[in-house]
């Protein structure tokens, strides 16, 4: 779920996260701009897996203070279903999408040109890669006084440590700023910036 109009659909919407409890994370993928296609393959159209070991070595997502995602993450299962958060791209609200499904060919194109990055063993995620989900949670804010509400972040729990994925992204200076079209991913210990403290 995105933004929506009602609490009552925040409550459905946590409803169909809560199915994810007790699944296996076998497979975490990030979707991002495809930064380095024109310099690494420049025919190429569509999403592109990146499985080059130059490309592997410096990716542009990885960061000291969070992993920052330009359109989405995408966690796989043991039991087959992915769940999946990225950004509505809608313009006429923000919000963090959270659902059961893949980000290509629903939120995004069936078939864009991004990057698809597998990191289940390359970044921070390799620490939950065989864990079971504990708790998914999202965190919703009311959009202004006229209704509807937007979420601004998830929780991804397993046992003790959690993940948490939220609006924003990193900037030049190493710092996570407040992002409508980018996901900051959060890992153990975690200090949620203090304009998302709200």
């Amino acid at each position: 779920m995105a933004w929506v109009q009602s609490l009552d659909e925040v409550g459905r919407a946590r409803g169909a996260l809560r199915t994810f409890i007790g699944s296996t994370i076998v497979g975490v993928r990030y979707i991002t701009i495809d930064y380095r296609r024109w310099d690494v393959s420049p025919d190429h159209r569509g999403p592109r897996v990146i499985d080059d070991r130059v490309e592997l070595a410096s990716p542009p997502w990885s960061h000291r203070i969070a992993d920052s995602v330009d359109f989405g993450v995408e966690l796989d299962t043991a039991s087959g279903r992915t769940l999946s958060i990225g950004w509505e791209t809608s313009v006429e609200h923000e919000s963090l999408e959270v659902f059961p499904g893949r980000l290509i060919g629903s939120v995004l194109d069936a078939s864009p040109d991004v990057a698809i990055w597998d990191v289940a063993s390359s970044s921070r995620w390799r620490e939950f890669i065989g864990r079971p989900i504990t708790t998914v949670d999202v965190h919703y804010m009311p959009w202004s006084p006229d209704g509807g509400f937007w979420c601004t972040r998830a929780a991804v729990a397993f046992g003790d440590s959690q993940v948490v994925l939220l609006l924003g992204e990193v900037d030049q200076t190493e710092s996570i700023v407040p992002s409508a079209d980018n996901i900051a991913v959060l890992f153990p210990p975690i200090a949620l910036p203090e304009w998302e403290l709200r």
